[in-house]
């Protein structure tokens, strides 16, 4: 006798790659210094991106002027962002960067 699963089929519930619409958000512009590293950043952006993924479909872009020592919550308006957009079109997969820190060489 077969079991019955209580889930549903794991193919039946996944959208296949090339049809995902991605929403992402990222710091968009920083301020460098003297050796390239970001001091302050500038602006902030969310975009929603469609097959073939050339360009952005649409986007919402802030600016944030936020000094990247004391930036943690960047990520925190990186993704009010991407729930901004989320209130006007459709994703099937958000995705955020978010750093675990610099490494000093």
């Amino acid at each position: 006798m077969k079991r019955k699963s209580n889930f549903p089929s794991l193919t039946s519930s996944l959208v296949r790659c090339e049809d995902l619409k991605v929403i992402s958000a990222d710091s968009a512009a920083a301020i460098l210094d003297a050796q390239f590293n970001p001091i302050l950043h500038v602006a902030s952006v969310s975009v929603i991106v469609e097959p073939p993924y050339r360009e952005p479909s649409f986007r919402l872009a802030e600016p944030i002027f936020r000094e990247v020592e004391k930036g943690f919550d960047v990520i925190v308006h990186e993704a009010e962002l991407c729930r901004s957009l989320l209130d006007k079109m459709k994703a099937d997969v958000v995705h955020l960067d978010m750093s675990l820190g610099r490494s000093v060489h």
